[in-house]
């Protein structure tokens, strides 16, 4: 990792009550070596390589974002392994591409930080969220007080990686071939129930609800199945059979976080 040269003519102390200068408005290099990035929202003309470093500011909405993939050396490896192997997922097939671009969109778009060097990628948000051994690696004085909420990145210099939070996936589930079959009885299921409960059934129809997006049907949709796998037929709801029997199902999704990306 490169960072640029401190620039003591501009050093200040107040704030961190450490020597320290501004090389723009979020990015503030220590006389001690190191640095820290003290935002998580940039304008579209600051998401651009930082000036005297190799690294780079991006968003996963970004045309030129990087395509990323697991790194087989990170910390979080084998949690990574078993969290894509819990949804479904072939392990060599997954490390072999690069990741989707929507499963880096967790409700809405990532900023990362880029290292055009090595291609370790970490995110960037306010008030750094890290595992507690990663806490041993970043000074007290920047752990404690109001410090800890103002800033998204600790980059300790010396060719070591920056220290940040994890990136977020939003990986869908993908349901075997047992899971599937199981589904689609499931389904047949919930039909014949409908059929046996006849005129009925219309006070298990769809009902209305408000929302900021105008008036919507609770169960107009399909049934999403979550990591707590398919359920049985006994264990659902009349509106949740109903809901099966119209609108079909559909996989859930897998939260998945990872220590870092390798980007290219």
């Amino acid at each position: 990792m490169k960072l640029p040269d401190y620039h003591a003519p501009s050093q200040k102390w107040d704030e961190y009550r450490r020597f320290h200068c501004k090389t723009n408005r979020w990015f503030v290099r220590f006389e001690s070596g190191e640095a820290v990035i003290t935002t998580d929202s940039f304008d579209p003309s600051e998401r651009r390589t930082i000036t005297g470093t190799d690294l780079r500011i991006v968003s996963t909405s970004d045309s030129d974002c990087p395509k990323l993939k697991l790194d087989p050396k990170a910390p979080d490896h084998e949690a990574t392994l078993a969290a894509f192997k819990g949804a479904g997922y072939d392990l060599l097939k997954v490390y072999e591409k690069p990741l989707p671009k929507a499963w880096l969109h967790v409700g809405c778009s990532q900023t990362l930080l880029f290292d055009t060097t090595t291609g370790r990628t970490v995110a960037l948000n306010r008030g750094i969220r890290l595992r507690h051994k990663e806490w041993d690696s970043v000074p007290g004085w920047l752990r404690s007080g109001d410090h800890r909420r103002y800033y998204t990145a600790y980059l300790p210099g010396n060719d070591r990686g920056a220290i940040a939070s994890r990136i977020e996936l939003k990986v869908p589930y993908k349901p075997h071939a047992v899971e599937r079959q199981y589904m689609r009885e499931l389904r047949s299921g919930c039909s014949a129930w409908c059929n046996i409960v006849g005129n009925d059934t219309a006070k298990f129809a769809p009902r209305w609800y408000a929302s900021d997006k105008g008036y919507r049907y609770i169960y107009h949709q399909p049934f999403t199945i979550t990591e707590k796998g398919v359920p049985d037929l006994d264990d659902l709801s009349n509106e949740q059979k109903f809901q099966i029997a119209r609108f079909g199902y559909t996989p859930g999704y897998h939260n998945i976080n990872v220590d870092h990306l390798k980007g290219y």
